[in-house]
């Protein structure tokens, strides 16, 4: 899933898996019932590190850098130098 354009890809899994149960795949979902809170801790230290290097990008590659997911590992690797 896309989370910016909602667009979405099928993708096949487990395709052409023996018929032994061990080589399918399996998805396990749980809820822990643990309350976070994303307003302390890490989460807006990572949302200001990746607001910087947004801008950072923008200063060298355009503003075609909208966010970090619109640069390629080439301009990222540019970006360190």
């Amino acid at each position: 899933i896309d989370c910016r354009s909602l667009e979405y890809e099928s993708v096949q899994m487990g395709e052409g898996a023996a018929d032994d149960e061990s080589e399918k795949p399996v998805f396990v979902i749980c809820n822990s019932n643990v309350k976070h809170s994303i307003g302390g801790g890490e989460y807006p230290i990572r949302v200001k590190q990746c607001a910087e290097a947004t801008k950072s990008l923008q200063g060298i590659c355009g503003e075609k850098i909208v966010s970090l997911r619109d640069a390629t590992i080439a301009e990222v690797e540019t970006a360190r130098k």
